[in-house]
């Protein structure tokens, strides 16, 4: 309706892998979770440095050019050390980026991707985005509720209760 909230393009792109994974087409899953998860990474980075009144020339290079890493650490206002904020970049990497990258520049095939990977790039996905952004959990809760027997497990579920 016209009237009702825009989703956020993350919340989108998070939608349709899911969507991708109750079909079975665990690449198209991945990679829509992996683009959701930059989307949203760099919403909330624009969001930081345009409010430090930092330039949008400088904001558009950041993005184009940041690594995760560093990204994250200027996202960190939870508080994790520095060892904590390396170790959520390098599991980011391995369960998401890493194999995004390969499908998306042919060093993998679609039929390569399992549905392990792909679901747990999705569980990924919206674990991170529940806890680096109180204000996104409205947006991924009825997400969550959608997918729950597909991708999101019982675990998940409990703790996304205990925090509402």
């Amino acid at each position: 309706m016209k009237g009702d909230p825009e989703f956020p393009v993350w919340r989108e792109l998070i939608a349709e892998a899911t969507r991708q994974a109750l079909v079975r087409q665990w690449h198209h899953a991945l990679l829509y979770a992996a683009f959701s998860l930059e989307s949203f990474i760099d919403r909330m980075l624009s969001d930081k440095l345009t409010v430090s009144e930092v330039g949008e020339a400088y904001i558009d290079h950041i993005l184009r050019v940041g690594e995760k890493r560093y990204e994250l650490h200027v996202l960190n206002n939870r508080g994790l050390s520095r060892t904590a904020v390396n170790n959520l970049a390098e599991k980011l990497n391995e369960t998401i980026f890493t194999p995004r990258n390969k499908l998306a520049h042919g060093k993998t095939m679609g039929s390569d991707i399992t549905s392990e990977l792909a679901v747990q790039a999705v569980k990924t996905a919206v674990e991170f985005m529940w806890d680096w952004s109180p204000a996104a959990r409205p947006w991924l809760f009825n997400k969550v509720k959608i997918v729950r027997e597909e991708l999101i497990d019982d675990d998940l579920l409990r703790a996304c209760r205990a925090d509402t």
